[in-house]
């Protein structure tokens, strides 16, 4: 007899406990908490438990019972609904972005699907049948995916109105203003470092007198009552503590926490230029400008603004931007879905982020970018730079030193460079040109186009197609599936492909040995009328057409051999159950 006690109440028990007690924190200890945070969490959280108890009923149920109850119990929603669980939960924490990573890994579930399906084949001896409603949920999974690729492709910006902190979305302008300021300094004699700390509120750093810290305060407070405003921005004080050679700026906002009447606080400080400077902020933004020490910032929710320093510079940030220009040191920059913009630096400089661009420009040193499903965007770098980019557009040029790129799903730029260049790339496409170095390219799946390179280059891909021009030096490709074309070079020149065509069109005078190799694909060879070479080629199981005959007119054979001018270089040539076509070029 089936087993039909229900799981339902004890959902309902958990969900009720746990609100019970959410609920009791907001009204009895005054836990302040921003409910879209929460409900962004819950969300997933939900999907993800109704996932879990699909999958745990489907493997703990007889058949008779899931062909009673088909939905309770289904294989395809729980690994549905248990991935999308999943996956939001990571999307949250700022592991991967949902729509970018299911629209590229969907097909996964359909191997789990089939996988669990052959395990329910051998598990009820094939008494479980194939239910039409799976065959509909394939289908939308199918289309869900394809979609979700399609939203992973538009700018993170019209996606991004959830990241956003509850008081900045719901915000209301109209409610009563208190706005309190105030005033206080303190001997800068011995002080060698200042601290900032601040929540809710802006901060502006910027040098003063040698001798002395200026800071002006201004607290802002928002409510229904503007005299209950003023009352709690009268309350709050400036903090200025001396601890040995550090001095620590803050207020004692934490003690006047109201979630009716937010309360911003808002820093205006003048330090000495040698100071150094450590600002820990949040839900606002910072500038620091103007001095000759090491500076470091932490804030979220507020753009970060670093300019004309002396020293090195390291910057924190989350869904807002940051700027650094004007640094002589070094610059680490790590942001969270907001962009990176590095100008004028002597120095190293790290920035990494997701989601948006990094731009970089006029950076003397080492440049290191990571950044995930944005763009990177580099002009005038004189030090080697490394990117990595994972679903990240790429545009760079101006590069004086070598250049490793590791990419994928997304263009490559890369123009005017003075050193070498190693790409990695996959599912994307990449665009080189006027490159002085060597060029060496992994890719698969790719599209690979190059020109003006001017000491050789070496493509080693799979499913990719190349096309190269204007090449100097030797070239080396090997590649599947996808057509081979390259045009004005003098080689040497080594070409293998598999299923696709390789068509190859030279300069003269040769600049050493040209070797074309293709499986059941053809291959088009055009030589100058003056071309020096012994040429040779093979097509067992195809043809080998050529317009060198004596007789100035196409041959066609299996095998073809021909000394042509004074055959100073060799050419070979050959392919399997395909043709081979050498003709004159104009």
């Amino acid at each position: 007899m089936a087993n039909n006690r229900s799981i339902v109440p004890l959902i309902l028990g958990v969900v009720l406990v746990l609100l019970g007690g959410l609920f009791l924190a907001i009204n009895v200890y005054g836990v302040d908490l921003e409910w879209l945070q929460v409900i962004r969490i819950a969300i997933p959280s939900l999907l993800l438990l109704v996932g879990v108890l699909k999958l745990v009923r489907h493997y703990t149920w007889d058949a008779p019972r899931l062909q009673e109850e088909p939905a309770k119990g289904s294989l395809l929603g729980g690994i549905f609904w248990t991935a999308v669980g999943v996956l939001g939960l990571l999307d949250l924490i700022g592991v991967l972005d949902f729509f970018s990573f299911f629209g590229s890994y969907w097909p996964g579930l359909l191997i789990l699907f089939g996988i669990g399906k052959i395990v329910d084949f051998y598990r009820f001896s094939g008494g479980l049948q194939f239910r039409a409603g799976e065959v509909i949920g394939v289908l939308l999974l199918m289309l869900l995916g394809f979609v979700s690729g399609k939203i992973g492709g538009l700018d993170p910006g019209i996606r991004a109105f959830a990241d956003l902190p509850h008081h900045l979305v719901f915000d209301d302008e109209d409610r009563a203003r208190s706005r309190v300021e105030s005033h206080q300094e303190t001997s800068a004699a011995g002080v060698e470092a200042v601290r900032i700390e601040n929540r809710f509120g802006d901060i502006e750093v910027e040098s003063g007198l040698a001798e002395k810290i200026d800071v002006g305060l201004t607290a802002v407070v928002r409510g229904e009552s503007e005299r209950r405003a003023g009352e709690i921005g009268r309350k709050v004080q400036l903090s200025l503590q001396r601890e040995g050679k550090l001095v620590k700026i803050g207020t004692n906002r934490a003690d006047f926490q109201d979630r009716h009447y937010p309360l911003s606080t808002h820093f205006r400080i003048l330090v000495p230029k040698q100071a150094q400077v450590t600002v820990d902020n949040e839900n606002g933004s910072v500038t620091v400008q103007g001095l000759n020490s090491a500076v470091q910032v932490s804030s979220s929710y507020g753009q970060i603004t670093i300019e004309s320093i002396t020293g090195s510079v390291q910057a924190k940030n989350r869904y807002a931007g940051t700027t650094v220009r004007n640094v002589k040191g070094d610059v680490s920059v790590e942001n969270r879905r907001g962009g990176v913009r590095i100008e004028s630096v002597t120095g190293n400089v790290k920035a990494g982020t997701d989601y948006e661009t990094v731009h970089a420009e006029h950076v003397e040193g080492q440049l290191d970018v990571t950044n995930h499903f944005g763009h990177v965007h580099l002009r005038s770098i004189q030090g080697p730079v490394t990117i990595k980019s994972p679903g990240s557009g790429v545009d760079i040029a101006n590069i004086t030193k070598p250049v490793l790129i590791e990419n994928s799903h997304k263009a490559v730029r890369a123009s005017e460079l003075a050193d070498s260049l190693e790409l990695d790339t996959s599912y994307g496409s990449a665009n080189l040109s006027k490159i002085d170095g060597t060029v060496t390219v992994r890719a698969s799946h790719s599209d690979i186009s190059a020109r003006d390179i001017k000491k050789g280059i070496s493509v080693q891909g799979s499913g990719s197609k190349v096309a190269l021009s204007q090449i100097d030096g030797p070239v080396k490709i090997a590649t599947s599936l996808q057509r081979v074309a390259l045009d004005r070079f003098k080689g040497p020149a080594d070409v293998q492909n598999e299923y696709g065509e390789i068509i190859m069109s030279p300069d003269t005078p040769l600049g050493g040995t040209l070797v074309a190799s293709n499986r059941n694909g053809e291959i088009t060879l055009a030589l100058p009328p003056d071309v020096s070479c012994r040429l040779s080629a093979q097509a067992p199981g195809g043809e080998v057409e050529s317009e060198f005959g004596q007789a100035e007119r196409a041959e066609k054979s299996q095998m073809f051999e021909q000394t042509l001018g004074g055959g100073k270089n060799e050419v070979r040539l050959q392919t399997t159950y395909s043709r081979i076509r050498i003709r004159k070029s104009d």
